[in-house]
């Protein structure tokens, strides 16, 4: 069985606020997928739009492939709630991901 232990899907609050141009996306993501955003060579990713409330459009998903006892998986390593979903807000969201997390 594949188990992932470092994923922690408890928090309620955003792991990072990204504001720009009064467009605004929220982060969800622990420390640890975010390192593992760092080090894949691939993402993979996705975009809801239905899973999105006002005054967000998309629910963007990104994961990474994960090796573990010889096993490799799929697995989710941050959620993105975005108010816009041109190419120009999909680079300022990866550009900010990968960047260390300032409160």
């Amino acid at each position: 069985m594949f188990i992932y232990p470092y994923f922690s899907y408890r928090r309620s609050q955003p792991t990072k606020s990204i504001c720009v141009d009064n467009e605004r996306y929220l982060v969800f993501a622990s420390d640890e997928q975010l390192e593992l955003l760092r080090k894949a060579k691939t993402w993979y990713v996705n975009g809801t739009f239905k899973a999105a409330r006002d005054p967000f459009v998309q629910l963007f998903s990104v994961c990474v492939m994960v090796k573990q006892d010889g096993c490799i998986k799929h697995v989710p390593a941050a959620f993105v709630l975005m108010t816009q979903r041109t190419t120009e807000d999909y680079r300022r969201v990866s550009g900010n991901t990968m960047r260390p997390i300032k409160f």
